[in-house]
């Protein structure tokens, strides 16, 4: 089950592609795609409360890339 899981989350991982964004943008685009993953899981939760659950590790992995996005950026504006 473990190892489904992990191919789930990858699979939605690398369905992203290559992403483009400017130096000073943080991670706006992480918050959208959490945003829309947290979402999906709120839909399928009471049916498929696996699905939902893995949704929802996938929605908080968006949210902390885009913290570091926020982090990076930040120091960006900041000259370094």
């Amino acid at each position: 089950m473990e190892s489904m899981r992990r191919g789930f989350a990858a699979g939605a991982f690398n369905k992203r592609g290559v992403t483009w964004r400017s130096l000073c943008d943080g991670g706006v685009q992480e918050r959208d795609l959490a945003a829309f993953y947290r979402g999906q899981a709120s839909r399928v939760q009471h049916t498929h409360p696996n699905v939902a659950s893995m949704l929802e590790d996938i929605a908080k992995d968006y949210e902390r890339h885009g913290k570091r996005e926020d982090v990076k950026a930040d120091l960006r504006k900041e000259g370094f």
